[in-house]
């Protein structure tokens, strides 16, 4: 199996399991967990644009007024549940707080395990528990398997529930002795039950330890295989009509950085030479360069911390070069990408070597719920398929410090090591700034490229994607974290206008590229947005397409699924309905579900969607719910009347009354107004 055409991975349980809501219905699709997304510039430039920025406080600081630590005047926090949707606390009085912690005085039975389904779901399990093993069905027998071996109902240990919670407090998280980094929650996030070896794996990388100190001569060493290629790009440099880099670049990199050591070839050709192909995909990944119209030109960042390209390497600041690579891991973005890449800096950060990392990711990643589509155990080159990025800056950086791959030599280099360690642990002492409402964030800044990293990197998530609802949440996404960067006091209007504006950029930018990852990106932009930058985006795909560029398989389908069904069911006192939209493209179903709050003035409270084996779940329940009781009603509904009662909702401010709920209408209103507008024109169509 070649590592860039290995079998495509998936979750054997969906990317991660999400609890039902609270009526049992659906489960509901995973959000992005890493703090930063390939946005971020442009939130930056969207607060910049807006002339403003949003306040900076201390991570775990509010602002008080004079007097409140005395607790004689009042303090007023604002509290800011995403932008729009805030409410006023007022702080009457202060007390001294007795130190005290969560016991465990008494209980009966197990506690039902998390994302069962609610009491429903853990009632079907009890009664699969206690039935014959020979009638289970292959449904009942993927819900017991997923339950884990040993999970007894009966059994309880209030001593073990009360060291558990001690635990718990002081930041742990299974036998660790330390509190787990929260670089490291993507493994966990979303599990059950873990991998035995995970957390050994976690306790020998020991992230608690002090590390060393680079020194400047040694980080220039670590640093120069990213300083070469940006003094060989220097101001700009035009690629071949194929996209690579030309053929004298190609050696000269290849000759100044030995690669001819480990690498066969005459090293003159970039589609031939993988090391130097290598190095400029992990370049782009660090945003220290990137493409723009056919050519590869440095980024600010990447001309601040590499130097002068006419000047010696060590005009350049190699030390905070290496600090901003240690930042940026790991590189991969993808799900199963991240973990992959996650577990290889846990093993580097053991002292293994990069590629001896691999055996023991692939069994993690098996261990976390991953196999191939054929249904078998991940393979370790799939480990470096998956995490490729973030694979091939380790082995440089462990080639860079002296390391080899002489078969007795199973380590890599302390200093390597180290960075892994640093990496994981989120040192902010050997960080460069990461916030983007930092001063020195927005210097390094110019708009052309951040506009150029946005595109690039919408249009790398969109490579990977296999079908129209995958593009549409991933722009849904996006747009969700553009919305984040806006300024606290923006109105509507203004708010609109730049996110068209930005939008607009990017939209051009991927057309300028004019290749089939940017069509479909193109696709996806013009059904997920402002109806403004939709229509840009449907106008640069029609130009594209018709200028030869292949559309994606499925780019075609964007935005417009088959409606198989729709529903909505209620209190009949007018407090609440929930509305279902069961969609279905080429086989594969899937469910918007939106839940609409009357007493909080009728807008959209809840926003989530169903796939896969949640999707029959959720049919399954809706079945239930035809019946009705005393106090609910069920009805379903056409084309007509689903847009009717959705607009209604959309057309009212926003009301989520948890932070989940925030967090769910972010990531899916976009989503939400663009199934609204594919519902309009079913309706006008059925007329």
């Amino acid at each position: 199996m070649a590592a860039a055409e290995g079998p495509r991975q998936h979750h054997a349980g969906g990317p991660a399991r999400h609890p039902a809501d609270r009526d049992g219905l659906g489960g509901r699709t995973p959000a992005p967990l890493r703090p930063a997304h390939p946005l971020a510039p442009l939130r930056v430039l969207l607060r910049h644009r807006c002339g403003r920025r949003r306040r900076q406080h201390p991570r775990g600081r509010c602002p008080a007024r004079p007097g409140h630590e005395e607790g004689r005047q009042q303090a007023a926090l604002r509290v800011r549940l995403r932008r729009r949707w805030g409410h006023l606390l007022t702080v009457k009085a202060t007390e001294p707080c007795e130190e005290r912690r969560v016991r465990c005085i008494d209980g009966r039975r197990a506690c039902p395990p998390e994302d069962c389904g609610g009491v429903w779901g853990y009632a079907e399990i009890l009664e699969l528990l206690g039935g014959p093993a020979a009638e289970l069905d292959e449904e009942a027998q993927d819900r017991l398997e997923w339950l884990g071996d040993g999970f007894d109902p009966e059994q309880f240990d209030a001593a073990e529930v009360d060291r558990r919670l001690e635990h718990w407090e002081a930041g742990g998280v299974g036998h660790l002795e330390t509190p787990l980094p929260t670089t490291l929650l993507p493994l966990i996030a979303g599990s059950t039950t873990l991998p035995a070896g995970l957390m050994d794996l976690i306790q020998a990388a020991r992230l608690g330890e002090e590390t060393l100190e680079q020194s400047a001569d040694l980080a220039a060493r670590l640093a120069r295989p990213w300083v070469v290629l940006l003094h060989e790009i220097g101001s700009g440099l035009k690629l071949t009509g194929a996209g690579y880099l030309p053929p004298a670049s190609v050696k000269r990199i290849f000759d100044e950085l030995d690669f001819g050591a480990a690498w066969l070839g005459t090293g003159n050709r970039e589609d031939k030479t993988l090391p130097v192909a290598q190095l400029r995909r992990t370049a782009i990944a660090l945003s220290l360069i990137r493409k723009e119209r056919g050519s590869l030109r440095p980024t600010a960042t990447g001309r601040k911390l590499a130097g002068d390209p006419d000047a010696l390497i060590t005009d350049g600041d190699p030390l905070a070069l290496l600090r901003h690579i240690e930042r940026r891991l790991p590189l991969d973005t993808s799900q199963i990408g991240e973990q992959a890449a996650l577990l290889l800096l846990l093993t580097t950060a053991t002292g293994a070597r990069p590629d001896n990392g691999l055996d023991p990711a692939a069994d993690l990643l098996t261990g976390l719920g991953w196999r191939t589509d054929d249904d078998r155990p991940v393979f370790p080159l799939a480990v470096s398929d998956e995490a490729d990025l973030t694979y091939a800056v380790l082995d440089q950086l462990h080639r860079a410090a002296g390391g080899t791959d002489d078969a007795d030599a199973h380590t890599t280099p302390d200093v390597v090591r180290d960075i892994a360690r640093r990496a994981l642990h989120g040192d902010g002492s050997m960080t460069a700034p990461a916030d983007p409402g930092d001063p020195a964030y927005l210097a390094d800044i110019d708009p052309q490229e951040a506009v150029a990293v946005a595109a690039t990197s919408l249009i790398a998530e969109i490579k990977g994607v296999r079908n129209p609802l995958e593009a549409e949440l991933m722009l849904s996404t996006a747009l969700a974290a553009m919305d984040m960067g806006a300024p606290d006091d923006i109105d509507e209007q203004q708010l609109l206008d730049t996110l068209t504006f930005m939008l607009g950029e990017v939209i051009g930018y991927a057309e300028s590229l004019g290749s089939q990852e940017a069509l479909a990106l193109l696709r996806g932009a013009s059904v997920i947005g402002p109806e403004a930058s939709r229509g840009a985006a449907r106008a640069s795909a029609e130009r594209l397409a018709g200028g030869g560029v292949p559309d994606r398989p499925w780019a075609a389908r964007v935005g417009r699924p088959q409606l198989l069904r729709a529903w909505r069911y209620g209190d009949i006192f007018g407090q609440q309905e929930s509305v279902g939209v069961l969609f279905d493209d080429r086989g594969r179903e899937h469910a918007v579900m939106v839940l609409i709050d009357h007493v909080l003035g009728g807008g959209v409270k809840d926003c989530w969607v169903a796939e896969g084996k949640l999707v029959k779940r959720l049919q399954k329940d809706v079945g239930r719910l035809r019946a009705g009781t005393d106090e609910t009603f069920f009805e379903d509904l056409d084309a007509a009347k689903a847009v009717e009662v959705l607009e209604a909702a959309l057309a009212q401010p926003p009301c989520p009354a948890d932070a989940e709920q925030v967090e769910d209408l972010g990531l899916h209103l976009p989503l939400l107004r663009a199934r609204t507008d594919h519902l309009r024109e079913l309706a006008a169509g059925a007329r």
